[in-house]
């Protein structure tokens, strides 16, 4: 059981008077409501009816997610209530407004300070002056094993590395979920990126409900197990100053995929793994070199080392210019000792995002690669391409897609794309410098053949996965003339075993498709339909078997049986 201790005394802490209602239970004084508008309600209505008609017209397809009739009823109650709201309640509703549509690259840009929100590839212009929201002085991560802050202002170093437990009056998940609606986005991982950005925002706290106040978070947390509380205030206006992380408080070796934040891409032999690790975190160029450039020097550095494993780091890359992902895909296919089942590995997590998440497609579709870490950050098919529209009042930004971006799939609507080792972080790990995400890329080893790889990628992902596997394996140079009719047989058996009778007898129709003059192939099929009743189905199948192997008895009692099924039903 974890103990309580009371306030500390740090700067920016409220007075004494405040930290010992917190203590008490008494709750505490809310803000008075702010004085003049920077707007008046006739100019925000006049901002909110552009923006409803602007979402409407120019987004490419705004309600694919959600109606138009829910979408202009939300807008409707928002404007009839915007002469009892403060400025910062209505953009917080407006930004609502705009998320209801879940395409993560359409939104109105919340006016943070610089580095607050950090979703957009592309400048926008400052609002309206005094439309500015602020920060606390705090970032927080969601790690496996719950909210952490991760840093801090150096006054509030003793927070890093804490475990938040409740934020103003809700607890941590119940504050995630109030701030939600805030969040654009179409995969639910985005959300566990971006809600705890939103956290460390007092109008987003506010508006949401999570707090009474701009001006005084309460904060509760818990320090190696003992649980404290702590009130907030957000920092002054501009520039942030610089924060200190974990590394900076204890001395802790930071991981490999944070050492290098502020480069586009870079790489690192890993000797003792006979490894290349290479992490993109945009797909954009470098003034010095382009991301194609970046790539072949990459591959040609993993063949000269005579790397038996290379692994690309994705998991911080929230996009760029999808069209540059043709060079990275080329050079990565062209690895013909490293393009391979086990040998080849993508990390991916919630910030793999826009045109990041297009690579991600296209190394899946083409490449033998493995994808570990967490799902993705958006869909496989998404909008995106937003283009910026400002109003006329406020001076806000509102981003919409204008492309839909199609993957291979016509009616792809997964949620995101899933690892094959899923693998989470937990603050545990972090704290010590582990990076449990590249550990498993490290240390995994593939199955010695292609049943044992149909067999784990089945468990992984299903049958469509499997099937993928499967296909790209009978498509590849180096394996296309292998005969694989056993393992198919095999992967039936499984199947069967595993009680998943439909995707056996879908393996079979796979085997009979690529092996028409197999005896075993087409009596596996017609024993398999006779078993579910599919009597008419099996004769075909059956009748085959006998005539590749006439007289044989198992085959011709089971034909006996499909024809008094298929009698039976007439």
């Amino acid at each position: 059981m974890t103990k309580k201790r009371p306030i500390r005394p740090l700067r920016w802490v409220v007075p004494a008077l405040l930290a010992a209602a917190l203590n008490t239970g008494v709750p505490a004084a809310q803000d008075v409501r702010p004085g003049p508008r920077i707007l008046t309600a006739a100019q925000w209505q006049e901002d909110l009816d552009v923006l409803a008609k602007t979402v409407a017209e120019k987004h490419r397809h705004a309600f694919d997610m959600v109606s138009r009739a829910d979408f202009e009823k939300a807008a409707a109650e928002l404007r009839a209530g915007i002469p009892a709201l403060a400025d910062h309640e209505v953009v917080v509703g407006m930004i609502k407004l705009v998320a209801m549509i879940r395409d993560g690259h359409s939104r109105l840009t919340m006016p943070t300070p610089p580095g607050v929100d950090t979703q957009s590839h592309t400048a926008t212009n400052d609002p309206l002056a005094g439309l500015a929201f602020h920060a606390l002085p705090v970032q927080f991560y969601l790690f496996s094993d719950g909210l952490h802050v991760q840093a801090a202002v150096p006054e509030f170093r003793a927070l890093v590395g804490a475990k938040v437990v409740r934020i103003g009056r809700l607890t941590v998940e119940a504050a995630m979920e109030a701030v939600r609606p805030t969040v654009a986005y179409d995969s639910a991982m985005w959300v566990r990126h971006v809600a705890p950005q939103y956290l460390r925002i007092p109008e987003v706290l506010q508006a949401c409900g999570v707090t009474d106040s701009l001006q005084r978070v309460p904060l509760e947390v818990e320090i190696e197990g003992v649980i404290q509380r702590f009130v907030l205030e957000p920092l002054p206006p501009g520039q942030e100053p610089k924060q200190v992380t974990w590394s900076d408080v204890t001395g802790a070796a930071k991981p490999l995929f944070l050492q290098n934040p502020g480069k586009t891409f870079w790489f690192e032999y890993l000797p003792d793994h006979k490894s290349l690790y290479i992490q993109v975190n945009a797909i954009q160029d470098d003034p010095g070199e382009t991301l194609a450039a970046f790539i072949a020097r990459a591959t040609t550095e993993a063949r000269a080392r005579g790397a038996e494993k290379i692994i690309l780091d994705l998991r911080r890359n929230g996009g760029g210019n999808n069209y540059l992902n043709r060079g990275p895909v080329l050079s990565l296919l062209q690895l013909e000792g490293l393009n391979r089942y086990g040998r080849m590995f993508t990390i991916i997590g919630r910030a793999t995002f826009s045109a990041a998440l297009s690579l991600v497609s296209a190394l899946e579709r083409w490449s033998e690669t493995i994808f570990v870490g967490e799902p993705t950050g958006n869909t496989p098919s998404q909008y995106g391409d937003a283009r910026r529209y400002p109003l006329p009042h406020s001076g806000l930004t509102v981003r919409l897609s204008s492309v839909y971006w199609r993957d291979s799939d016509v009616n792809e609507r997964r949620p995101w794309v899933a690892p094959d080792l899923a693998v989470e972080t937990s603050w545990a790990d972090f704290s010590v410098g582990r990076d449990p995400v590249l550990e498993a890329a490290l240390d995994y080893r593939a199955p010695d053949n292609l049943f044992g790889q149909l067999k784990e990628k089945y468990r992984w992902g299903g049958i469509n996965a499997a099937a993928a596997h499967y296909f790209k394996y009978r498509n590849s140079p180096a394996t296309a003339a292998e005969r694989t009719e056993e393992t198919l047989l095999a992967m039936a058996e499984f199947l069967i075993a595993e009680n998943k009778l439909a995707d056996a007898t879908g393996i079979l129709r796979r085997a009979v498709a690529e092996y028409p003059e197999s005896f075993a192939c087409q009596l596996g099929l017609g024993k398999r339909l006779v078993e579910q009743g599919a009597g008419e189905s099996a004769l075909e199948p059956l009748k085959k078997a006998l005539a590749l192997k006439p007289g044989d008895a198992d085959a011709a009692a089971w034909l006996r049986k499909a024809e008094s099924l298929a009698a039976a039903k007439k």
